[in-house]
């Protein structure tokens, strides 16, 4: 390391030449950047239940609704159907939309003189006129309209629009698309307040606001808060100039990388410009608090930018490999939405520890020399983060017993935590309660059957096999059965089409089940509905009469929910129709489901291989097998307590948070390190295990307390964003980071003291601690205090 930097500012002017033209160069590849992405680019890639899923959207249309629900208009007032038609024909005008569905196109079915009539409930209505009401009853229980497009009591009205599937429809346009959509309802005359949207785009258009939200807002938050973070810390604008200008060049190439990977900016890639920012400030405040410790002991500029380099660079070389392991174990998911992120967070920690090891030297050489660290301001502050950790060392030596009991019993009960965890994912619940995803949806869900939807396809061996009445039959008691388990809101298909005109032709009971009971009943069914003017046929069975399509509307939207029902459904489907026809379910949400269980494996494979490699190179890093199996005892209690916690206060927990678990595995660790490694060098120093710890806490102490400040202060503004996924960067992440603060502060100078953690001593003296570090400029109540004890410890 002394080399490199010598090598670094010898050819300085150089380096910065190269550093310029990079940054030029990111900054073209980021202008092709675009914010937004399809819930299957997120999750799904090229999986094969994914393709399989776009050829039947291709044939019998998309399960991505959007759903406007209308409070308080009346389906059957002219006035609102009036306003509906307005509505329908801007709607048709708008990208993306390729039809809709509402009591305008609804099909009512009824026999007169033994004919089957097929009309409109809006005109049926209209005709009507003030004997309209009559009809309010018959929409409510029409098995395609009921609870769908009128609510289950009849006043309310919905429409839904069946939007391009697949990648069709390009992504970043989807938050414009609701906004037209919501216009189109403004603009037709219906109150704005009255306007509810539903369905997966709307969910998936919010959270492209939330990912511009942390763009546009909380990271320029997040720069300002760790701007004032230094700006306190040292009292000094060089630091700060330093750490902004090192951190922004980082957070440009990689987010230029990622842009290479993948264009399209998703909720979670959004995070990484922050997480970058906060990684790179806390590399170069360390640089800069070494820096400035040397030059507070004496030593030439020249000299002190070499010493701060050759203890803290090394030591932040091992922070940012762990801290890369960390982020790149996300990339072991199995999606390419978190292959795109852990690639990208791995890329960034290494261009931030190679920008804070180069820039910072050259950035020291080139300005002036500062005063040293106690002079000035800071000296108040200096004092009280001298007397806190005066404090911890000893208490950490002198009832390291008492402080060794009270972490076994924080990692006794977040054990049991950790197994009180149950994961599930439900998008619309990662907004705030009061959000509009949240509102609309409670407002849908009282008065209509469920918004969340997936589809089952029936496929018989050859043509016409479906108008086979045995089959047909099977077909309907296993529709039957689905319909009846938890959470089926309505189910439509070709059953339900037959059903209704078996009822209107022979004049049976609206609940009757009965079927036709012959080949030709069926096929002749099928004839008279498209020559009696019925619509849409071609959305619920192909021309060839072999497949159908059937259409779960479900009143849970949790992700795991929807496939662990469509694995239920793949299971009564066996039981009633065998091997006489294949049956595939699919859909988005399901097929997310699906994933969803390999992403929770991937996400802890990814956990256990960080902790594993993270444990190896701490072996590494301090050079002792021993010491390094040991110092994942204070690591991983961060872990477990955030494990623990959300054990205890989330169920179910939303599989998103393993994520940070993954990030503060790869974080909090680094403080361990910097504690660690420089207490390797002070027990070469010194004579004893008190002597060594005093001056550990001394060197490193101060810089440990100040990066969590940094961390903490950085991640904090994650909570102002209305999606709970970033909302707990900001609150889950800085409670992680106080345990991990309070292990290192604690628990360590304790496992030290009673001999778990030891390295071989020198020659040093202990009486001399206390005037060397007084001599450094530590007061002398701090002085005494991190020098006392020293036999006690010794004993």
């Amino acid at each position: 390391m002394h080399a490199f930097i010598k090598g670094v500012l010898r050819f300085r002017y150089i380096i910065l030449v190269v550093i310029v033209l990079i940054s030029v160069g990111a900054g073209m590849i980021l202008t092709k950047a675009v914010v937004g992405t399809s819930l299957a680019q997120l999750f799904l890639g090229n999986s094969q239940g994914y393709d399989r899923y776009l050829e039947r959207i291709e044939q019998f249309g998309t399960d991505e609704i959007v759903i406007v629900a209308l409070e308080n208009a009346d389906p059957l007032d002219p006035a609102v159907q009036d306003k509906l038609a307005v509505a329908d024909r801007k709607l048709h005008e708008i990208e993306g939309v390729i039809r809709t569905f509402s009591v305008l196109s609804a099909d009512s079915m009824r026999s007169v003189d033994d004919t089957l009539m097929i009309e409109k409930y809006a005109d049926r209505a209209q005709a009507l006129g003030d004997k309209r009401e009559a009809l309010r009853s018959e929409l409510v229980s029409d098995h395609f309209v009921g609870g769908l497009l009128v609510s289950k009591d009849g006043k309310h009205t919905a429409l839904m629009i069946e939007m391009e599937g697949g990648d069709r429809r390009p992504a970043e346009l989807t938050v414009q698309i609701m906004k037209d959509i919501r216009r189109s309802f403004e603009e037709a005359g219906f109150e704005k307040g009255a306007i509810k949207l539903v369905g997966q785009p709307v969910s998936l258009a919010a959270s492209m606001e939330a990912t511009n939200f942390n763009l546009k807002r909380i990271f320029p938050i997040t720069a300002v808060m760790l701007i004032i973070a230094v700006w306190l810390m040292f009292h000094r604008f060089w630091p700060v100039v330093f750490t902004m200008g090192v951190a922004i060049v980082a957070v440009l190439w990689t987010m230029a990388f990622t842009v290479l990977i993948d264009r399209h900016i998703s909720v979670l890639v959004a995070i990484i410009p922050a997480v970058i920012l906060v990684i790179s400030f806390s590399d170069v405040v360390h640089l800069c608090s070494a820096y400035l410790l040397e030059l507070g002991r004496g030593q030439s500029k020249h000299d002190a930018i070499l010493a701060a380099g050759e203890d803290v660079g090394k030591a932040c070389l091992y922070t940012s490999l762990t801290t890369f392991v960390g982020f790149v174990s996300i990339a072991m998911v199995p999606t390419p939405a978190f292959r795109q992120l852990g690639l990208s967070l791995g890329f960034g920690v290494g261009v931030a520890l190679l920008l804070a090891v180069v820039l910072s030297p050259i950035l020291f050489k080139l300005f002036p020399q500062p005063k040293p660290w106690r002079e000035g301001a800071t000296l108040v502050l200096q004092r009280a983060l001298d007397r806190v950790l005066a404090g911890a060392a000893k208490f950490g030596r002198r009832r390291a017993w008492l402080a060794t009991g009270v972490f076994a019993v924080i990692l006794i009960l977040s054990i049991m935590g950790c197994l009180r965890m149950h994961f599930e994912a439900d998008i619309t619940k990662r907004f705030d309660p009061d959000h509009p995803v949240r509102t609309d949806l409670a407002f849908y869900e009282t008065r209509f059957v469920g918004s969340n939807i997936f589809e089952i396809y029936v496929t018989a061996p050859e043509t016409d096999g479906l108008l086979d009445p045995e089959l047909f039959s099977r077909i309907a008691a296993f529709q039957d059965e689905l319909e009846a388990q938890h959470d089926v809101g309505k189910i439509q298909s070709l059953v339900d089409l037959m059903r209704l005109m078996h009822q209107a032709l022979n004049g049976l009971d609206p609940s009757s089940k009965d079927l036709p009971a012959t080949h030709d009943a069926l096929a002749q069914y099928l004839l008279l509905f498209e020559s009696s003017g019925g619509s849409d046929l071609e959305r619920i069975v192909d021309f060839d009469r072999r497949t159908m399509r059937m259409t779960i509307y479900l009143d849970n939207q949790a992700i795991r929910a929807t496939s662990e029902l469509g694995r239920r459904a793949a299971v009564l489907a066996e039981k009633h129709l065998g091997d006489r026809a294949e049956v595939q379910v699919t859909g988005v949400i399901y097929l997310i489901g699906l994933w969803l269980d390999q992403i929770i494996i991937g996400q802890g494979r990814g956990l256990i291989t960080a902790v594993v490699v993270i444990t190896l190179l701490m072996m590494v890093a301090l050079r002792s097998v021993r010491v390094g199996l040991a110092s994942m005892i204070p690591n991983l209690i961060p872990l477990l307590a955030l494990g623990g916690w959300l054990g205890w206060t989330w169920d179910p927990v939303d599989s998103d948070l393993i994520m940070i678990g993954m990030i503060a595995i790869g974080i909090g660790v680094d403080d361990t390190i910097h504690f660690l490694m420089r207490y390797r060098i002070e027990s070469a120093r010194c004579a004893t295990v008190a002597e060594a710890i005093g001056n550990t806490f001394y060197f490193s102490g101060r810089g440990i307390i100040i990066t969590t400040v940094i961390l903490i202060m950085g991640f904090a503004p994650f909570e102002l964003s209305s999606y709970s996924s970033l909302k707990a960067q900001g609150t889950l992440l800085p409670l992680t980071l106080i345990v991990a603060l309070l292990a290192d502060l604690y628990l360590v100078p304790a496992l030290v003291t009673l001999g778990v953690m030891r390295f071989p001593l020198g020659k040093g003296t202990g009486e001399e601690t206390g005037e060397d570090q007084a001599s450094a400029g530590l007061s002398e109540s701090s002085s005494a205090a991190l020098s006392d004890g020293a036999s006690d410890a010794e004993r």
